[in-house]
């Protein structure tokens, strides 16, 4: 695999027990589990309004526009699931 340019974004969210009670007991028991991605590999960002808040409240503290609110596509680089916890990494370029 090349190199990869820009901002790589890792995302973690934790999997429900249900969830991860069907990925495990697909491992075990030798069948495949598949997580379906988009076939372009884009992923869609949005931010959270309490974020988007956070952001510009921590801009207004410092004086000026320490972190932007961006947002856009990310480039899927892996999904991977471990521990239940599903983790999720993105490469952002402008």
């Amino acid at each position: 695999m090349s190199p990869v340019s820009g901002l790589i974004i890792k995302m973690q969210f934790p999997l429900s027990r249900e969830q991860f009670e069907k990925y495990r007991d697909a491992m075990n028991s030798g069948k495949k589990f598949k997580i379906y991605a988009p076939k372009d590999r884009m992923i869609k960002i949005i931010f959270d309004e309490n974020l988007k808040e956070a952001i510009l409240a921590n801009n207004r503290r410092v004086g000026f526009e320490q972190f932007k609110i961006m947002e856009g596509y990310g480039e899927l680089l892996s999904l991977d699931i471990e521990n239940g916890t599903l983790i999720i990494k993105l490469a952002v370029r402008s």
